[in-house]
């Protein structure tokens, strides 16, 4: 009996040194996940003001500036009962690139865009839903850039 009691011994300082190991293991991999997870932070926020202070290769004709500053003029008076500041629309063969740029400035902005990429439901009718959101969107944009 008392092999049996000194080998319950050894066994029990045995598994309170791998408890102890898993706890100083856990602890490790914590700091680790906590550094790693500060990393990906800041390369997020790098990213991101990266991204924000891009300046798209966009040049614009003269009756395209005007277009835009009346837009910007427009927006500053927006009546308060609508859903989206502005409805953007443009052409799919050659305006996604524009349009997409412009999209960016106007969320700068921090104005709600009403965008087919991000606003339609597929499986259902893109006309109704367009209809819909240029009743519910303050002033209409529309991008067709010229074939060059």
């Amino acid at each position: 009996m008392a092999d049996l009691n000194a080998y319950n011994r050894r066994v029990a300082a045995y598994n309170q040194q791998v408890a102890q190991q898993a706890t100083r293991t856990n602890q490790q991999v914590d700091a680790y996940n906590r550094a790693a997870d500060a990393q990906n932070r800041r390369t997020i926020s790098d990213a991101n003001k990266a991204l924000r202070s891009a300046r798209p290769e966009l040049t614009y004709t003269p009756a395209e500036s005007a277009l835009v500053d009346r837009v910007q003029d427009a927006v500053g008076v927006l009546p308060a009962t609508k859903e989206t500041d502005v409805f953007l629309s443009y052409a799919r063969i050659d305006g996604a690139v524009t349009a997409s740029a412009l999209k960016a400035a106007l969320d700068r902005l921090n104005l709600s865009v009403w965008f087919d990429a991000a606003s339609v439901k597929p499986g259902h009718s893109m006309s109704r839903q367009m209809d819909e959101g240029l009743r519910k969107a303050g002033p209409a944009s529309s991008c067709s850039p010229r074939r060059t």
